[in-house]
């Protein structure tokens, strides 16, 4: 069966594209005009469009987010200014001698199954519920109905830090 060709302009398109924002990423990163760099970048861009592309038609993105979820995305935001101070306390104390170590911690979360607004609520957590410096989500384990984080700063009340569990 022949591909349509619509469907292979679009594909170029989309490989174009994260060709471009890898690009884009790599300058930004590396701060450099010269040749050798700028080829580099060129080709560890191709080949991440190239692994974005097909991992992305391996198994295509099924998820949705519920408009009543991104009631947490204000709580997202001020993470950051919140958890940057407790990181700041952290580092203080840090440098005074207190012997501090960040922890793995767990907590109850709903994880849910396979549907589009369940996917979606957990990319949601994961991605917005790292945001702050202080607490990074490592993982959701659906079969115990579990969230994994990280915590510098111990807080009992930021396990789920948006609340979507």
């Amino acid at each position: 069966m022949r591909p349509r060709p619509a469907g292979a302009l679009s594909a170029v398109l989309l490989w174009l594209a994260w060709w471009v924002a890898m690009f884009a990423f790599y300058l930004a990163l590396v701060d450099t005009r010269q040749h050798p760099e700028l080829i580099l970048g060129a080709i560890v861009a191709a080949a991440g469009a190239s692994a974005a592309v097909a991992i992305r038609s391996a198994r295509p993105l099924r998820a949705s987010l519920a408009l009543e979820l991104l009631r947490a995305l204000p709580a997202a935001i001020w993470s950051l200014v919140s958890q940057s101070a407790l990181v700041l306390g952290f580092l203080v104390r840090r440098l005074v001698g207190r012997r501090q170590r960040g922890r793995f911690r767990t907590a109850p979360f709903r994880g849910g199954g396979d549907e589009p607004r369940d996917v979606g609520r957990r990319a949601l957590t994961e991605g917005l519920g790292s945001l702050g410096p202080n607490t990074i989500v490592v993982g959701i384990d659906r079969e115990r109905d579990l969230i994994v984080v990280h915590q510098l700063a111990r807080r009992d009340d930021q396990l789920d830090p948006l609340g979507l569990g």
